[in-house]
């Protein structure tokens, strides 16, 4: 054998191995594979947590030593007690004077005032008692023919007659029925005096009226069929 044949076979054996590819026919080219890019972390929802820190030293809860704080006690309870002097008010007398002068003005002008508008008050009401009371009556006479309420068969006025032709229902010839065609003229009864607070009736047949007597609260006059007050007014 040749030194020539001895070397080249040496060199084939020092020669890697390649691997053997086996070729198809008509196949596509392999495409490189590349690496994966790294996925980006995501935050999962939920409270967040603070990170735990150090606890905090509160100087103020921590105590003194008894040492320290029986000199402090001490010196507390040995300095005088300092007790506010209170001022009497000036001119005392000056302030009460002034403040009776302007009670007693107020009081002189208010009551006269207070008492003025209570006596306007009752002719106000006395005023639209005595229009009812007369309205009433005037109807009555219109129902029945011109007759008088309040008059009996001897054509005399008679108190009790009146109030029940007038506050209960009645025929045509004046009687008192549960169901007559007229009536009532009062419904709520004869009103008190605003002044006295009577609702009497006093039958007066005279010409003139008589002066008022607070005997009653009414005062009907059987010449003009009209009531008029009989109290006295403050």
């Amino acid at each position: 054998m040749r030194v020539a044949d001895l070397l080249r076979g040496a060199g084939d054996a020092a020669a890697p191995s390649r691997p053997i590819q086996q070729v198809v026919p008509n196949a596509p080219p392999l495409q490189p594979v590349l690496p994966a890019e790294p996925t980006p972390l995501r935050r999962e929802a939920g409270p967040r947590r603070a990170a735990p820190s150090a606890p905090r030293r509160d100087v103020a809860a921590t105590p003194l030593p008894p040492a320290t704080l029986k000199p402090m006690m001490a010196a507390r309870s040995q300095a005088p007690a300092r007790i506010a002097k209170v001022r009497r008010p000036k001119n005392t007398k000056k302030l009460l004077l002034l403040i009776a002068l302007v009670t007693l003005g107020l009081g002189g002008a208010l009551v006269p005032a207070y008492f003025k508008a209570g006596s306007e008050m009752r002719r106000t009401a006395l005023a639209t008692d005595l229009r009812f009371m007369n309205g009433a009556s005037k109807r009555y006479r219109d129902d029945h023919v011109g007759r008088m309420p309040g008059l009996d068969d001897d054509s005399n006025v008679d108190g009790d007659r009146l109030v029940r032709q007038l506050t209960l229902p009645t025929d045509a010839r004046g009687q008192v029925q549960p169901g007559g065609a007229f009536g009532p003229y009062l419904r709520a009864g004869i009103p008190p005096n605003p002044w006295n607070g009577s609702n009497g009736v006093k039958i007066v047949s005279t010409a003139a009226l008589p002066a008022a007597d607070d005997t009653t609260g009414w005062v009907y006059h059987v010449p003009t069929g009209q009531f008029v007050s009989n109290a006295r007014e403050e």
